[in-house]
């Protein structure tokens, strides 16, 4: 997750190079791929194979902070304890931003549940809105 914090980094410089590090931990991610796919082939798809279980692992493993990987792949249990994308977000101070990431998690935990106003109003009105602060000037709530 070092690249996405470089995105918005002070210093011009680490800004610059938090675009390499993501194409490095998708090529990295790649070759696990890779060397997944092959192992599979080489053992038609036996996945009690002991090769087979490590090379998904460490494609797992490599995929687990980059993007779609750290959205599907992520560890069970309490968001909070994970160091994946979601929970940067997650951790403003600001109540808008904490609802939304929030909300997010909720739809990703739970894929099963449509992404509609009726879903967000009701998980925002659970979740304390804070007075109508979903509300934008000249917006109605989402």
């Amino acid at each position: 997750m070092g690249w996405a914090f470089g995105l918005v980094a002070d210093e011009p410089a680490v800004r610059a190079a938090a675009p390499a590090r993501l194409a490095e931990g998708r090529a990295r991610f790649g070759e696990a791929a890779r060397r997944f796919n092959a192992a599979l082939l080489e053992t038609r798809s036996d996945y009690r194979n002991p090769a087979v279980r490590e090379a998904f692992a460490r494609r797992v493993a490599t995929g687990r902070f980059l993007p779609p990987d750290a959205l599907w792949n992520r560890p069970p249990g309490d968001i909070r304890s994970w160091a994946g994308l979601p929970s940067s977000r997650a951790r403003t101070d600001a109540p808008r931003a904490r609802r939304h990431a929030g909300y997010a998690l909720r739809l990703l935990d739970h894929p099963e549940l449509p992404n509609t106003r009726h879903v967000r109003r009701t998980w925002t009105a659970a979740h304390g809105a804070g007075g109508g602060g979903e509300r934008g000037p000249g917006r109605e709530p989402a």
